[in-house]
C-alpha cells in the first residue's frame, strides 16, 4: 500500500487546490493515507528538509510503511493530468 504525502504553504496559490484533490483522495477507501505538512510550522519544514522538499506544493508518493521509499514525486500546480498521475501511482501499490 502507497500514501499520499502533501508538502504546503499557506502563501502558495497552487498548495490549496492540492490541498483539496489529496483531502478528496481520503474519501476513498484505497486513498485513505494521506498526510500534510506545513511547511510554515517547524514541524512542517523539519519533514520538508528531511525529503528534500523545497517548492510548494510538493507531492511524494511513497510506502505507507516506509516515507523514504519515494515512488512519484510532484512539484507545483497539481492539475488534472498530475492528478491522475498521482492516482495511477498510488493505485500501483494495491495491484498484487
Amino acid at each position: 500500500m502507497r500514501k499520499a504525502l502533501l508538502f504546503f504553504k499557506h502563501t502558495c496559490k497552487n498548495c490549496l487546490p492540492a490541498k483539496d484533490f489529496l483531502e478528496g483522495l481520503r474519501e476513498e477507501p484505497m486513498y485513505a493515507i494521506v498526510e500534510t505538512y506545513d511547511m510554515d510550522t517547524p514541524d512542517g519544514l523539519s519533514m520538508a528538509t528531511y525529503h528534500g522538499v523545497i517548492l510548494s506544493p510538493t507531492v511524494l508518493v511513497t510506502d505507507a510503511n516506509d516515507d523514504d521509499e519515494v515512488f512519484g514525486r510532484y512539484v507545483g500546480e497539481i492539475g488534472k493530468t498530475l492528478q491522475e498521475k498521482i492516482i495511477k501511482e498510488l493505485q500501483v501499490g494495491d495491484e498484487g
